[in-house]
């Protein structure tokens, strides 16, 4: 399960996500939108690639910041 709760990351002055809240039950999920919508910083953010600039999100229970270990070992993305 993933829980993602007003994500937010700036680049500079640059909001590339904008207080993003979603829940996915599944293990297998897509993230689907148009160029620049911000798909690729949240799966860095989710991957522990990136740091948020506010906001949480928790990978069965593991949060992204505290727990970034444990979720490599429970994660598998493939990047286009």
């Amino acid at each position: 399960m993933i829980e993602i709760e007003n994500l937010t990351k700036f680049y500079g002055k640059f909001k590339a996500l904008d207080n993003i809240n979603l829940e996915f039950n599944e293990k297998r999920f897509a993230i689907l939108g148009p160029n620049g919508a911000g798909k690729t910083t949240l799966l860095l953010i989710l991957t522990t690639l990136l740091k948020p600039s506010k906001g949480s999100a928790r990978i069965n229970s593991y949060d992204i910041l505290k727990d970034e270990k444990k979720i490599k070992e429970i994660i598998g993305i493939v990047f286009q």
